[in-house]
């Protein structure tokens, strides 16, 4: 585990994250002796993000699942100059029902079903998405992210499992040996209305508030106000497992021949 403090500029939260993450998760790469040929990239990516992978595996074909669908592919293709034919774009919202073949690399941005508390219905998803010794990794936002804001949570909101329950459901779903870590990353704000753009962002507070609302929210906001101006926590949880292999029933044939009494003495 790990702290450390970012500066966070006035960029989309997802996508600005998106593309810290997979800065953070391609670092670790080197150390994973994987040549993937076939590559599912499951969640919000950055432009930034996709050519960080296109570079390390330089002969796999991708498939993004993302919200931004042919945006995110025009914008992509167009900037980095990526031939056509190893990107392409699918929904996998269905996971399971699409005739999509398995992949040998699974690169999941999760927040979004974590925040749902879905997450063993998601991880069967990806099980089927996945050949036997496949590689899945995956980073989401835990417990702890926006902790500094409780009091103003509405009662309901869900911020992630921690890391110890999603290495339990890795292992129950299939999944060999789960690698859990997790950071802390701590944005700073000198701006309220960037904080709450992005307490929003992440659902922590409603985004349609009325005067009286922004007026509570505003005073609460300057209560909690540093010196330094308005610090967010971000836990970062970071995973990766391979997909196991089915394993048979061992059964052991004797011959009748070779069964022999020993005599007591």
């Amino acid at each position: 585990m790990k702290q450390e403090t970012v500066n966070k500029s006035t960029s989309s939260f997802w996508r600005w994250l998106s593309q810290e993450l997979t800065i953070r998760m391609e670092q670790n790469l080197p150390f994973i002796r994987v040549q993937p040929k076939a590559i599912c990239l499951i969640g919000v990516q950055s432009q930034k993000g996709v050519h960080l992978l296109y570079q390390r595996y330089p002969t796999a074909k991708f498939t993004v699942d993302t919200p931004y669908r042919n945006g995110i592919l025009k914008k992509v293709l167009a900037f980095f100059h990526i031939s056509r034919p190893r990107l392409r774009i699918l929904s996998l919202q269905g996971i399971g029902l699409l005739p999509v073949p398995p992949f040998d690399f699974l690169w999941v941005s999760a927040w979004q079903v974590f925040f749902a508390n879905q997450v063993q219905p998601f991880l069967k998803q990806l099980q089927g998405l996945l050949r036997e010794d496949g590689l899945l990794m995956m980073s989401y936002l835990g417990p702890d992210t926006a902790k500094e804001y409780r009091q103003i949570f509405p009662s309901e909101v869900f911020l992630g499992l921690d890391m110890h329950d999603i290495g339990d459901a890795l292992a129950k779903t299939g999944f060999a040996d789960p690698v859990m870590n997790m950071e802390y990353l701590t944005l700073t704000y000198e701006n309220s209305q960037l904080l709450q753009n992005d307490l929003q962002a992440l659902q922590v507070i409603p985004e349609n508030l009325d005067a009286a609302m922004q007026k509570t929210l505003y005073d609460q906001f300057e209560c909690l106000k540093e010196p330094s101006g308005w610090s967010l926590t971000l836990e970062i949880v970071y995973a990766h497992a391979w997909l196991g292999r089915k394993r048979e029933p061992k059964v052991t044939t004797i011959q009748a021949s070779e069964i022999t009494l020993k005599n007591k003495k």
